[in-house]
């Protein structure tokens, strides 16, 4: 590897370290947090972490937990997960437009690290900034190595303590809250939020699963995406009224 390769490669290592940062700084408390209380219910640290590697998804692992707790059935198990996740639709669907030239394997592999918040980072970047899928990628394995390395760091704490885990449920809500913040930069974006947050605790009392976020964020993108068109319509129609004038 010559001087320039070398020096190109630690500057995609910085910049995805760099975008990644925060996500991994979310993912700390809510990872031992959910290693913890993995323990209690008697996995040992090897299951922790390979549950953290196969499964990467703080709601879904939150809610593993709880069955195994409960003895339900595996299937019981793999079908509520499916159901938590089904929102990783939307997200991969959204980002594919960006990757229409990778291969399937690469692929799978990228896929397999996309969250709420991993998909955040990467989507924003790929719109504003000269981002490629080498940082895309990275940006996932770095945070995959923070989710599975504080989910194990619990799960070896975790018979030792006695930690009070209900707040740290607030942790990865939060971390996404402030990663959305910063794509409101437009009006568009603010109706989107607002509308999908309104619209999904309504339908969180009439739907008993995570579909109710998908619903919302399908109506809600809907709606805005209508209103965008109407507003450059309008203004294509002005600009062109003003040219005749």
């Amino acid at each position: 590897m010559n001087k320039k390769n070398f020096l190109d490669s630690k500057k995609l290592l910085f910049r995805s370290f760099i975008a990644a940062s925060p996500v991994c700084i979310g993912y700390l408390p809510l990872g031992l947090a959910c290693g913890i209380l993995a323990a209690k219910v008697g996995l040992s640290p090897i299951q922790i972490a390979l549950i953290s590697i196969i499964v990467f998804a703080g709601s879904a692992q939150f809610i593993s937990i709880s069955m195994i707790s409960t003895q339900a059935s595996v299937f019981s198990i793999i079908i509520a997960v499916f159901v938590i996740n089904l929102r990783h639709l939307l997200l991969s669907s959204t980002l594919s437009k960006y990757f229409d030239k990778i291969k399937k394997t690469k692929l799978l592999l990228f896929a397999h690290g996309i969250t709420d918040e991993t998909f955040a980072i990467n989507y924003n970047k790929f719109k504003s900034e000269d981002w490629d899928y080498k940082h895309a990628f990275l940006v996932n394995i770095t945070a995959i190595i923070a989710w599975v390395f504080s989910n194990t760091i619990g799960g070896l704490i975790g018979p030792a303590i006695t930690i009070e885990t209900e707040l740290f449920s607030y942790a990865l809500t939060a971390m996404f809250i402030a990663l959305l913040s910063f794509q409101l930069k437009r009006s568009i974006y603010w109706y989107v939020a607002f509308i999908s947050g309104v619209l999904s605790v309504v339908f969180s009392f009439i739907i008993k699963s995570n579909l109710n976020i998908i619903i919302a964020t399908l109506i809600a993108v809907t709606i805005a995406y209508y209103i965008d068109v109407e507003g450059e319509r309008k203004k294509n129609n002005n600009i062109e009224t003003i040219g005749e004038e």
